[in-house]
């Protein structure tokens, strides 16, 4: 399951693309940084390039007893990470965050 796509759940249908990561942190004002140049220096840790732009994703990530569980935001539906179809390996984590 893409982390940058739609939430599967019909009734919910959340996007999870956080944007660009530029953007992102940009408005984020870490440390005063206005520049896209430096900016820029701290996506590059993330691995973002100009020719690789990473987004972020909105989708919640959590480890519970070694496995990644990933959440919705919206809804809360999750799943194991290692799903190999979109709803393979749904599970009810009703109190992963609040």
């Amino acid at each position: 399951m893409d982390r940058l796509g739609k939430c599967p759940n019909p009734e919910c249908d959340q996007d999870w693309d956080g944007g660009e990561m530029i953007d992102h942190l940009l408005s984020l004002d870490i440390f005063g940084i206005k520049s896209v140049p430096e900016i820029a220096n701290i996506a590059a840790i993330y691995g973002w390039t100009p020719q690789n732009k990473l987004h972020f994703s909105n989708v919640r990530v959590h480890t519970i007893e070694g496995n990644i569980i990933l959440e919705c935001p919206k809804c809360r539906l999750a799943w194991e990470e290692s799903s190999d179809t979109e709803f393979e390996g749904l599970i009810e984590y009703k109190e992963l965050m609040p």
